[in-house]
């Protein structure tokens, strides 16, 4: 025995189409065939005036600080009201005057798809600062992006004011976007908290760390917006190499000095300093720190190295053995003693926990840091480091069975 499934087409061209009719289709028919309809959208813009759209450098406005000096680029646009095409049911969202009808569970057989809309075609009438606070530069070349270059002349705040003239109806739109302009004094450096001890004092061969970040500031140590171009890197020196996971790592013993030049300020450097594992005469192990083996306010925050003290031993003390609950772990800082008296951060390239079900030691996760887990099962046992020939030591391990709940 056969059955019959009756089939509706339904297009939706406009909203004129009711409500009751769409949802008789839509219960009657189990198939909805797509038409073809036109979306409005509205003018998009961004300006003080709402006329036209600023892009670039600057989007923001005055939530942005610009460098004297520096050539920010802005790209501005006219996007007018316009009609979009579209294809599907006709439910997109402006496609359906409001209150009429709404879906609720199940699938559509065919989802709109609607255009990209497209800028309108403009001319540029004028563009320009307000005052002398800055000047600018026009390329028209492209009919429907206008792209400005403007360079901040002194400190100060300004508009900038751009006028474009439509080619779809012939309308000139007058708009304004607030520009700040700071003077470039310095260039600092931004370091996540795990890698600043590694910036601050020797290191043994094998420790990696994420290179700074640097950036201009201006007297207040704002951050100012730059051209990306006129901030050089520069580095001397082979001890430190790149490694996987876009990670600097030291290689051998000897200096890696980096640098950063921007026109008008001081040039900056960072001398990353590797000594030999023959060196280290002594190693130790660290009660965790608070806030991790790396010390400061925060693994996650951003310090400049020139703001950290020199490495150190970790204020919780040296330990000489490990306890544990089941399942947990802790992080322990490890520094090796030089024959200069200087401490050095050391990557353990092979700890052994014995007997190894006691748990798991990683290394590396943080610069002159071990992670240990604690297994399943308790017992004793004992976990060597060796950092290099002379620096080497035991520590006593425990893992006590987690409390019955």
């Amino acid at each position: 025995m056969s059955s019959f499934a009756p089939s509706f087409r339904l297009c939706l061209a406009r909203p004129a189409h009711s409500a009751l009719a769409l949802v008789a289709a839509l219960v009657v028919g189990p198939s909805l065939a797509a038409c073809s309809y036109t979306h409005h959208q509205g003018v998009m813009s961004n300006g003080a005036s709402s006329e036209l759209y600023f892009s670039g450098a600057v989007p923001l406005g005055a939530a942005e600080l610009l460098a004297v000096g520096s050539r920010a680029k802005v790209v501005v646009q006219r996007w007018g009201p316009s009609d979009v095409p579209c294809t599907g049911l006709g439910l997109h969202k402006n496609a359906v005057a409001a209150g009429g009808v709404h879906i609720q569970g199940g699938d559509l057989p065919d989802p709109d798809h609607c255009g990209s809309r497209v800028a309108d075609v403009v001319s540029v009438v004028s563009a320009a600062c307000a005052d002398d606070t800055c000047s600018v530069t026009v390329d028209a070349s492209d009919s429907r992006s206008v792209k400005l270059t403007v360079t901040g002349m002194h400190a100060g705040s300004s508009n900038l004011a751009v006028s474009l003239k439509s080619a779809a109806d012939g309308k000139t739109y007058d708009d304004t976007l607030p520009v700040r302009f700071s003077a470039p004094a310095r260039i600092r450096l931004a370091a996540g908290a795990r890698d600043v001890p590694a910036m601050s004092g020797p290191v043994l061969p094998g420790v990696a760390l994420t290179k700074p970040r640097a950036y201009v500031v201006d007297a207040a140590d704002a951050s100012l917006t730059i051209d990306a171009n006129d901030l050089h890197a520069t580095s001397d020196g082979d001890s430190y190499v790149d490694a996987e996971y876009s990670l600097f790592k030291a290689d051998h013993a000897g200096h890696t000095v980096l640098h950063w030049a921007y026109p008008g300020v001081a040039e900056r450097s960072l001398d990353l300093e590797v000594v030999d594992a023959s060196e280290a005469h002594a190693l130790f192990v660290y009660a965790p720190l608070p806030d991790g083996p790396s010390g400061g306010s925060s693994r996650a925050g951003n310090l400049d190295p020139a703001d950290v003290a020199p490495i150190s031993e970790p204020a919780t003390g040296r330990i000489t053995s490990i306890e544990l609950v089941a399942y947990e772990y802790g992080t322990f800082p490890i520094r090796a003693k030089l024959a200069d008296g200087r401490f050095a951060l050391a990557d353990i390239a092979a700890p052994v926990l014995a007997p190894a079900a006691l748990g798991t030691v990683l290394s590396g996760l943080e610069p002159s840091a071990l992670d240990v887990e604690a297994g399943k099962s308790a017992g004793q046992g004992t976990l060597t480091l060796r950092a290099g020939p002379d620096a080497t030591t035991t520590l006593a391990v425990k893992v006590i069975p987690r409390a019955s709940r």
